[in-house]
């Protein structure tokens, strides 16, 4: 992952003022921090504003290496700003971030509170900024834990587009050493099945969606020499769809097999001609 040194000024605007307040600081080409402020919750933003551009891009963090970040935010691919021809939004889970930080969070909270509602309120909000007003022209991006953090900000966008590489549908489904410390965190007493069975959209994210997209708009791109999304993701997303009844749904699954890349993404060239190709509409 490519991180960005956090820019020196970080604005602090809360989210009831962010229309009025943001918008003479978004300056073309330059990378801008906005903390939005909701209630306790701080949701770390970077924002760019690219000239003549006409669509966003949301790009969502995976796994974040604590021993680097130190629980300070984390932009990740922030450094390929110049080479996105979109405005673009990075997205930093809140979890990842602060004393408690985790490695991984998949935007839980402990429930009722819901990451995804304030988040997508906090983009739609700087998106009109931005001018980009038409859903179609958002696309939301993610790999792995990011995958999921883009298809529950989908979720709240109906229209827009998520792009997600070897993503978790289903967070409680990964590693048992890092679920158990967002279950301890924010379901505490409960196990990974529980949170299955009495919260299926917070756990598997497709459920979600379903919930509240009528046409969901997704690309998937899958390693199958990664044995975990081939044997897991890859299997849920396809039971989902073919007990669903997709009609209206846009959804293509891009297979690919790279022995050596295994979980982690697509490189950076290959990413950005993907990203780029939804941006301009190929």
């Amino acid at each position: 992952m490519t991180y960005l040194e956090t820019p020196q000024d970080v604005h602090e605007i809360p989210l009831k003022y962010l229309a009025v307040r943001a918008g003479a600081l978004l300056v073309s080409d330059v990378p801008v921090r906005l903390d939005v402020l909701y209630g306790t919750l701080r949701i770390p933003l970077l924002v760019v504003r690219r000239p003549s551009a006409h669509s966003l891009t949301v790009l969502c963090n995976g796994a974040v290496d604590l021993t680097r970040s130190h629980g300070e935010p984390v932009f990740q691919r922030s450094s390929w700003w110049s080479d996105i021809e979109s405005h673009q939004i990075f997205v930093c889970d809140p979890g990842t971030v602060g004393s408690d930080a985790l490695s991984l969070a998949w935007f839980q909270e402990t429930p009722p509170a819901w990451l995804p509602t304030p988040v997508s309120r906090s983009i739609s909000v700087v998106s009109k900024l931005l001018e980009v007003n038409d859903p179609r022209q958002r696309v939301y991006y993610g790999s792995s834990a990011g995958g999921f953090i883009a298809l529950s900000l989908l979720a709240m966008d109906p229209g827009a587009r998520a792009v997600v590489n070897n993503a978790q549908f289903d967070w409680t489904r990964w590693y048992a050493h890092q679920v158990q410390p967002v279950l301890d965190a924010h379901f505490p007493g409960k196990d990974a099945a529980y949170v299955r069975r009495h919260l299926p959209h917070r756990a598997n994210v497709l459920h979600y969606l379903a919930k509240k997209c009528e046409r969901i708009r997704v690309d998937y791109w899958v390693n199958l020499a990664s044995d975990y999304d081939r044997t897991i993701p890859l299997r849920t997303f396809e039971k989902f769809f073919k007990t669903r009844d997709g009609a209206g749904d846009d959804v293509a699954v891009h297979r690919y097999d790279i022995p050596k890349q295994g979980h982690n993404p697509l490189g950076k060239d290959f990413t950005l001609q993907v990203l780029n190709e939804q941006i301009s509409g190929s």
